[in-house]
């Protein structure tokens, strides 16, 4: 997944899981596809890596055609392992809330003390 999203993404991934990147998906003209926040989820004894990416649910079905597309192009290249690479969809799976502004991490905190311990994009 990390040779996937390194390649296809214009920012590093984070490094340690539970950390958070945001990063965009560009089109080959240089305009932005797609914008996702990415978070390392964990790293497995093989030294593939697991990644958690969230965007607009809006654009749920079209992100991850995208990616499919991506990973089938860079399989046809040998750039990455053909069957290496796991696309899951859990956009009905999962609720996000986002909040944001200058008072949303003590809004946060006050609703939820647990959320002082979460780190904010790092």
């Amino acid at each position: 997944a990390s040779r996937l999203l390194e390649r296809v993404t214009t920012n590093s991934l984070p490094k340690r899981a539970g950390r958070t990147r945001l990063t965009y998906a560009p089109t080959s003209a240089g305009n932005i596809l797609a914008e996702f926040t990415v978070t390392r989820t964990g790293t497995d004894g093989d030294g593939s890596h697991d990644f958690y990416l969230c965007a607009s649910r809006d654009y749920a079905q079209h992100d991850l055609a995208w990616l499919e597309q991506q990973r089938a192009l860079l399989e046809e290249a040998g750039l990455v392992e053909a069957g290496a690479v796991e696309l899951v969809d859990c956009t009905d799976e999962v609720e996000i809330l986002h909040v944001a502004g200058p008072s949303a991490q003590a809004l946060m905190h006050a609703l939820c003390p647990e959320a002082a311990s979460v780190p904010f994009l790092q």
